[in-house]
């Protein structure tokens, strides 16, 4: 869609809705929400129940591991999106309004990175009418410290636009050690959310491992810290000759994470040093022998 298409859309829905609003979804797909007279917020626990065992079963795999991720989603409400309310409205007698083919390309302007940046639709979820309203008042604050993690995910439309995000072996290990997300960092090792999503199905069903499921199974237990089962899939992947970026590299992080001192060092020969600076110094310091306490 163009700008002028976008906003013509957008303003038709918040002319029908009170209270609309716009969310994340999967790359340039956005969400629009709208209600008329929503009553007040729901209990936290109510809130939370999404993610209990009778909820959608897919809801973790997709990367929403965490009630609170939710509220990152959020870019902004009929009053905080640009340019809507001076945007004639898409309507039934007025079809030209709305361009007769979709743009020759996509093309990420001022418009499109105000929406998705994430340190605005930040600002905007603490500054908004309708977060204020009717988002459970303890996930507000719990929901602030995910909208940097949702720029990781905003940083893999770096394929489809200018948008990019360099993200380190060390910020993956931080966010596996440092919170409760596993979805997330496998899929920055490598791994995709629809290959996970894919695997556990196939657990479910008891259907035999095949060889590809070897490296996400690393990935995803590594991100668990299960590093001994992480670095066995590991060396599965590699003893089938698996050409995967990283792959040996992740072995030697897992067994030192494992404490396994022995297949770390003969794994640790074949590692060819300097290629990755980066994940040579997160392979160092975990690797380094540990302090004895005083």
């Amino acid at each position: 869609l163009s700008d002028d298409d976008s906003r013509a859309i957008l303003s038709a829905f918040c002319a029908a809705f009170e209270d609309c609003t716009l969310w994340k979804g999967m790359n340039f797909d956005w969400i629009m929400l709208g209600t008329n007279g929503l009553p007040g917020p729901v209990s936290p626990e109510r809130f939370r129940r999404q993610w209990g065992p009778t909820g959608p079963a897919d809801i973790r795999a997709i990367g929403l591991e965490m009630p609170a991720q939710l509220g990152a989603l959020f870019m902004a409400d009929g009053s905080q999106i640009p340019g809507v309310a001076t945007t004639a409205p898409l309507a039934d007698n007025y079809p030209g309004r709305l361009s007769h083919a979709p743009p020759a390309s996509i093309r990420f302007n001022d418009w499109h990175r105000d929406l998705i940046d994430t340190a605005l639709c930040q600002q905007r979820f603490v500054a908004s009418p309708f977060i204020r309203r009717h988002w459970p008042e303890e996930l507000i604050a719990e929901s602030l410290p995910y909208f940097r993690v949702q720029s990781y995910y905003d940083g893999m439309l770096q394929e489809m636009g200018p948008y990019r995000l360099k993200v380190t072996a060390r910020e993956i290990l931080s966010l596996f050690k440092d919170s409760n997300l596993s979805v997330l960092p496998s899929i920055l090792l490598g791994s995709t959310g629809d290959l996970q999503i894919l695997v556990k199905r196939m657990e479910a069903a008891n259907q035999p491992a095949a060889p590809w499921m070897d490296s996400v199974l690393g990935d995803r237990n590594l991100t668990q810290e299960n590093y001994a089962v992480a670095a066995a899939h590991f060396e599965r992947a590699l003893s089938g000759k698996r050409q995967e970026p990283d792959l040996q590299r992740k072995l030697v992080l897992s067994l030192c994470l494992s404490g396994d001192k022995v297949k770390d060092d003969s794994a640790r020969k074949d590692l060819l040093s300097g290629v990755d600076a980066d994940w040579d110094q997160v392979i160092a310091e975990a690797c380094a022998p540990k302090k004895a306490e005083p």
